[in-house]
This record gives C-alpha cells, sequence and structure tokens, in this order.
C-alpha cells in the first residue's frame, strides 16, 4: 500500500469507525446474538471451523477489537490485532473485554514470524488495499501449515444487485458515496482471482460464499437503521430510566429474526447468487503444508 493511501486510509477510519450497534452486548455474548443477517453467515462459518482454546487468531483490520472478544468469548482464542487507524486501536484498548495482543500495521508487511497462526480473520479489509494478493500473500506466510484464512470482502463481481442500484443513483445525484465508507471502484475484489490465487499456491478453498445480493442486504441496512435510531434518538434518561435496555431487546428480537429469516432471504437471492453476482463474498482456505512463503501477486 502507498504511503499516500495508507495515510488517506488511517485518518478515515481514525474519524469514522465502522459501526456496529451494541457492542458491549456483542463482546460479553460471543457469536450467541448474531446481529443481521451478514453476522449470521460469518457466525455459521465460524462454527464451522470450530476455533480451539488457546488457539491464536490474527484479525487483520481490527478495528475496536469486537471480533476478537466474540472469538475469545466463544472459543477462549488468543487475539492478536492489526489495524492502520491509532484511533480505532485505542477504542480496542478501552473496550476490549478480553486482553489481546495488538500492532498499528499494514496488511501487505505483517510483524509477525512465519507459522505462528492458527486462524487468520479479515472482515471488510481487502477492498482497501490497492491488491488484495499481497496482502493474502502475508496471512498465508503468518499461517501454520493447515491453518485457515477467513475472509470476508467487497465484491467487483456486483452488477443488478441491490447496491449497484443504489450506487448508481447516488452517482447521478453527483453524491460522493465512496467516501463514506472509505472505498474505491478500482479496488473492489475480484472474487474469481482471489480464488485463483488461493488456489495457485495449493491452499484448499472449502468455502466460498458470495452473499449480499439484494434482500439479505436490503433487510440488513434496514436493521442496521433501526440500530442506529434506537442508540442515538432515544428519550432523555429522565423520561425513559437508567436502566433503558432498548438496543439489547432489538438485538434479541433480530437475532431471533436471522434465524428464521436466513434461509428464505437467501433462497431469494439466488437469481443473483447463482450467476456470482453480489455486494460481497466470503470465503475460508486452508493452508497446505508446502505452501511456498516466496508466492507473490499474480
Amino acid at each position: 500500500m502507498t504511503s499516500s493511501l495508507r495515510e488517506a486510509q488511517a485518518r478515515h477510519f481514525d474519524a469514522h469507525a465502522p459501526f456496529t450497534p451494541v457492542s458491549h452486548t456483542l463482546r460479553a455474548s460471543g457469536f450467541r446474538y448474531p446481529y443481521i443477517l451478514k453476522d449470521e453467515l460469518i457466525a455459521q462459518a465460524i462454527s464451522q471451523l470450530s476455533p480451539a482454546p488457546g488457539h491464536r487468531v490474527l484479525d487483520l483490520g481490527c478495528g475496536r477489537g469486537i471480533l476478537l472478544d466474540r472469538l475469545a468469548t466463544s472459543f477462549r482464542t488468543r487475539g492478536f490485532g492489526i489495524d492502520i487507524s491509532r484511533g480505532t486501536l485505542k477504542g480496542l484498548q478501552s473496550e476490549s473485554l478480553h486482553p489481546h495482543q495488538i500492532a498499528c500495521s499494514e496488511g501487505e508487511n505483517l510483524p509477525f514470524r512465519d507459522s505462528s497462526f492458527d486462524l487468520a480473520v479479515s472482515l471488510d479489509v481487502l477492498e482497501h488495499v490497492e491488491a488484495p494478493e499481497p496482502v493474502l500473500a502475508e496471512m498465508l506466510r503468518v499461517l501454520k501449515p493447515g491453518g485457515v484464512v477467513l475472509c470476508y470482502a467487497i465484491s467487483r463481481k456486483n452488477g443488478l444487485t441491490f447496491n449497484w442500484f443504489l450506487t448508481k443513483t447516488l452517482d447521478i445525484l453527483g453524491v460522493d458515496h465512496w467516501a463514506w465508507n472509505g472505498h474505491a471502484p478500482d479496488r473492489l475484489v475480484d472474487p474469481v482471482r482471489t480464488r485463483a490465487y488461493l488456489e495457485q499456491f495449493g491452499c484448499k478453498v472449502h468455502y466460498f460464499r458470495p452473499f449480499h445480493s439484494f434482500f439479505t442486504i436490503l433487510f440488513d441496512q434496514s436493521v442496521l437503521v433501526l440500530y442506529w435510531l434506537a442508540m442515538h434518538l432515544r428519550l432523555p434518561t429522565r423520561q425513559r430510566g437508567a436502566d433503558d435496555r432498548s438496543p439489547d431487546r432489538i438485538l434479541r428480537l433480530v437475532s431471533a429474526l436471522t434465524g428464521i429469516l436466513f434461509r428464505p432471504f437467501d433462497h431469494l437471492d439466488k437469481p443473483w447468487v447463482s450467476r456470482g453476482l453480489s455486494n460481497g463474498f466470503l470465503f475460508a482456505a486452508t493452508k497446505p503444508w508446502t505452501l511456498s512463503m516466496t508466492c507473490q501477486p499474480t
């Protein structure tokens, strides 16, 4: 990553940490309460991986450490966090419920020795770097043989999805929507190229899932608005009482709904998913025992 892009991304996330509702409850309850359908997808994938107590987990782009806390709560893993935003790392230090080792660093140059981790996770990060291959190469380098890399990335193959229509509309209106999340259209990740890169070096890609095509992302964005309203537009304390827990109640309600609605909404997205069209994709790949540590991007 060039220094100018790194500095721009760091400034963005120092000022605009990603919105995660009821983060304290999520940290304390692990993956018991998925807060949107996408979180249910990630929880299912992590459950299939079944991290063991004491496993060393790297979260690349850890932000305020919510994922590391949830992993430690549910699986008693040991957390290591990397982020380029010093502001969000300060949030991790003040808010975390479990001890984690952290460092301010970029994904293309991880400050760890080879074969250090059992699991390397990166959620919504690969679309913020100039090219995902050097980051994936570093994640594989620091993984132990047989370790797993788990990533969610925003997809370049997103034609006719909900966000594609939304993007076209905002472009017509002249709204600089890319700056909201620190994205750029040329940095969106190509899922076909990503899978080919992993397989080129012998990784077993045992999970590859396009997600958030139309109905699933429409549901999730609507729910996130509901969370935001509950957290920011509550009545004054003297009217609602100091023990008001409406966001937590919404979390429990939505969590129950995700278990019921995940498969139906996922089925509604099949016309897009069957063509590989989605706003994002989740993949997991196992590092082979013979991976060359000199692998370079294609």
